[in-house]
């Protein structure tokens, strides 16, 4: 049972099952049954040989839903008429938004990193634990709202939530089902007001029509029908009714995201089919010929060798480390230096890397080395218009094709070149550093060391100066006073000029560009409530994936820091719309 918890053990299983006797010594009652999640490490032996029954969750926030209540025992619905529960009917409700929830938390996987930055494994244990602790918590007079909250969200569900994030989008979106405006007739789970919790006046329609259809039953069968009332049809079959009058297919306002959302959702199942078909393509040894066709064709230059010539011809010298470090010398009043030494070492060194593979590359596909397992993922990655694992080893975060990474990997240089040609900029291209986290913290040393503050009580106000069209437009700040930053893509949201603040995406614009904004560095600085209107704690990532992991500096991979946007709407809303900043984007 659940062997996928024990992957060291699975090779000691699969030796096991290879020793198991033949069918012609085997007992006739012996089986072997094997439980197991998803896992890459379960012997493939035993998938080839085993006969496999799977358990696939339906799709659809309907069908979740259905799901949902199916699983639910009768003990919770005994609750209702042994007067376990004062409040039924809040009870009932509650417990048609608890499935409800379920269904929403399992859905929003599909929308990729606007639903959950990290995919969680949600199942059915999650909802029973949470309907017991419902079931408990309602027998009193008082239903605690507060406590509910608290246990399903962060023990039950939020137990498997690894990202503080993605912690703060499931809370936001559990006040929308366990709150005190569930007693409300008129209170709907989103903008859509046919997603609503069951009324009583409901329940009972749904059991007068379920017992009219039984009795027309019994009618067209010939036979009398058996004396009914409408409190004879179960709570959990009403509810299964109400449920199944849901629409068939849901909108993303429904999980509270903008209707753009269905379009990243196409936008991603296309490349992943694109991406399917691009890999069972024949190789392309060279022109005119593919692997399949015969021996003895004519031979000639081989297009990944031309591609790799012409990126060669791109890339730029090394910078000059040592002249760097004299024209910029490492002080203590200005750590930005610090950090551009840095960058110049980091991006030196994928220059090396990406050179020297092309180059032993063309020396492989003209036979003059041999070509290595390396080499070769390099060669089919050139193909596939992907960047080589090789390089992404030690390069920057990046969601970028090929063509467009060699492109921005230039821009990034010359963004450097310009900084150390002209000397510090007004406005820092924020996309241009491979760690950002170590400029966000020059920016905050320099503060820090100049007015004489502990650093760990520093941290940064946020000014958007939308006005501003171009970085000389732009005061220039001194050392200590903060600094502008460009380069910033807003998902999920955009800005809006004329009122100088974070507002609704328009149809099928997936990203906008975000003004430069002024970081300003300030001792003590609270950052807004939750429940604030005002303004929007917008969390920054490197990329659009989101989910990043914690890097031997104490550092995320890919999240930056938080960002205060103004807003006048509440922080639930985009929290639940999962809009975010990011540095580069996909294309």
């Amino acid at each position: 049972m659940n062997v996928h918890l024990g992957e060291s053990w699975l090779p000691e299983l699969e030796k096991i099952c290879l020793k198991l006797p033949t069918n012609t010594r085997v007992h006739k009652d012996f089986r072997l049954w094997i439980t197991s999640m998803p896992s890459k490490k379960f012997p493939v032996s035993i998938l080839q040989t085993a006969v496999k029954i799977t358990n696939e969750p339906p799709r659809g926030l309907r069908a979740n839903t259905l799901r949902a209540i199916s699983s639910v025992d009768d003990i919770m619905f005994d609750a209702i008429s042994s007067g376990e529960i004062p409040q039924s009917e809040a009870y009932t409700r509650l417990l048609f938004s608890l499935c409800f929830f379920h269904g929403i938390i399992l859905e929003r996987k599909r929308f990729g990193p606007l639903g959950w930055n990290v995919k969680y494994p949600f199942n059915d244990s999650d909802l029973r634990i949470s309907l017991e602790q419902l079931r408990v918590l309602c027998a009193s007079t008082t239903i605690p709202f507060e406590a509910l909250r608290y246990i399903t969200g962060h023990v039950n569900y939020g137990g498997r939530v690894t990202d503080d994030w993605d912690r703060r989008t499931m809370l936001a979106i559990l006040d929308d089902f366990y709150t005190p405006r569930v007693h409300e007739d008129d209170h709907s789970f989103c903008s859509i007001k046919s997603y609503k919790p069951p009324t009583d006046m409901e329940l009972e329609k749904i059991a007068f029509y379920l017992l009219e259809d039984e009795k027309k039953k019994a009618e067209e069968e010939e036979r009398d029908p058996m004396f009914m009332t409408t409190s004879d049809i179960p709570v959990k079959t009403r509810l299964m009714k109400y449920a199944q009058d849901l629409p068939a297919s849901e909108s993303p306002e429904v999980f509270g995201l903008h209707s753009n959302a269905s379009i990243m959702v196409a936008r991603h199942d296309t490349r992943a089919l694109l991406q399917s078909l691009l890999a069972v393509q024949p190789v392309v040894r060279r022109k005119g010929t593919t692997d399949e066709e015969e021996e003895g064709d004519k031979v000639g230059e081989d297009p990944i060798s031309d591609l790799a010539t012409s990126i060669l011809k791109k890339l730029p010298d090394d910078f000059d480390e040592v002249q760097i470090v004299r024209k910029y010398p490492q002080k203590r009043s200005e750590s930005i230096n610090t950090v551009l030494i840095q960058e110049v070492g980091r991006y030196n060194v994928l220059l090396r890397v990406v050179r020297d593979s092309l180059k032993m590359l063309k020396k492989a596909i003209a036979g003059i080395v041999v070509m290595s397992s390396e080499y070769e993922e390099v060669y089919y990655s050139l193909q596939a218009n992907l960047v080589p694992v090789m390089w992404e080893e030690k390069a920057y975060p990046s969601l970028k094709p090929l063509a467009s990474w060699v492109e921005d990997l230039l821009e990034r240089i010359s963004f450097i070149q310009t900084w150390i040609d002209r000397g510090i900029p007004r406005c820092f291209w924020i996309s241009g550093f491979s760690f950002p986290q170590a400029f966000i913290t020059g920016t905050l040393q320099n503060h820090a060391r100049k007015y004489k503050h502990p650093i760990d009580t520093v941290s940064f106000d946020f000014i958007v100066h939308d006005e501003a069209h171009d970085d000389d437009e732009l005061p220039v700040l001194p050392p200590g006073e903060g600094c502008y930053v460009r380069g910033l893509f807003l998902d999920g949201a955009r800005w809006d000029y004329e009122h100088h603040q974070i507002t609704d995406q328009l149809p099928k614009e997936l990203y906008s560009v975000m003004p430069r904004i002024r970081f300003k560095p300030e001792q003590h600085h609270k950052p807004p409530p939750d429940t604030s209107s005002s303004k929007y704690v917008c969390p920054m990532y490197k990329t659009l994936e989101r989910a990043g992991v914690l890097s031997t500096t104490g550092h995320s991979s890919n999240y930056i820091l938080p960002v205060e946007l103004p807003s006048n709407k509440t922080q639930a809303v985009w929290i639940k719309r999962g809009a975010v900043l990011v540095c580069a984007l996909d294309d």
